[in-house]
């Protein structure tokens, strides 16, 4: 799957102004490094059968930092309080499965639709 959700009310969130706090980092280093982790979960390969959506296993903080602009440890920092507010937990996002759906509503309603429509249109 090529992307993810991103939820209304993100940018609001108290528990980013808390990690920011805990850190010691600026609150847009935290919306930053939290937005390189889901889109690390998101792409985690297909191909590894150990590995699933959500996953953030081998994020490279270091090179983050320098990706960033930021001083050396600041995203591991971050990283640290993330997993101490329990938004990570042994290297996968906590919360992914209920806010990264497979699916989020079935067809069959479409279908329906799609079928009462065609009922619809008299065959030539």
């Amino acid at each position: 799957m090529d992307w993810f959700r991103w939820w209304h009310g993100s940018l609001n969130d108290p528990k980013f102004k808390w990690v920011a706090l805990k850190s010691g980092c600026q609150f847009t280093a935290v919306i930053t490094l939290w937005v390189a982790l889901l889109e690390r979960a998101s792409s985690v390969t297909h191909s590894d059968a150990d590995v699933t959506r959500g996953d953030i296993t081998g994020f490279d903080c270091d090179a983050h930092d320098a990706l960033f602009d930021v001083q050396d440890g600041t995203c591991a920092r971050i990283y640290e309080a993330f997993v101490a507010k329990g938004l990570v937990r042994e290297n996968r996002i906590v919360k992914w499965a209920a806010r990264q759906p497979k699916r989020e509503d079935s067809s069959a309603e479409r279908t329906r639709a799609y079928r009462e429509r065609n009922k619809a249109v008299p065959s030539a």
